[in-house]
């Protein structure tokens, strides 16, 4: 598991705006940041020597570039803009990285 400072800033303003856009409730949030302070407490964190502009969304590189720093293999997002990119891209960009959404990584239907 790693995680990049561009990451830990993202984790640090999401559950909030969440929250505040009513999309989440008190108990949701409470529990967002619980399992977020303990993903964090158990990763790595990493920095980006990279940049890369392959994702069809610009605010989802960095997540790639903490990839390519980790030389992770796989990526669990739920992000559609990530799970949908061309494997070819991904992989002359950031090799031996597979992307999967937690349902398929899991091998639910």
């Amino acid at each position: 598991m790693a995680v990049s400072p561009a990451i830990l800033e993202e984790y640090r303003g999401v559950p909030a705006r969440l929250y505040e856009e009513r999309k989440i409730t008190r108990e949701q949030l409470t529990a967002l940041i619980a399992a977020i302070a303990a993903f964090v407490a158990e990763a790595h964190v990493v920095e980006p020597k990279s940049r890369l502009s392959i994702c069809r969304d610009p605010m989802d590189n960095h997540v790639l570039e903490c990839c390519l720093a980790a030389r992770a293999d796989v990526l669990l997002t739920g992000d559609l803009d990530l799970l949908e990119m061309d494997t070819q891209i991904v992989g002359r960009d950031v090799p031996g990285l597979r992307i999967h959404s937690p349902r398929s990584f899991l091998g639910v239907p």
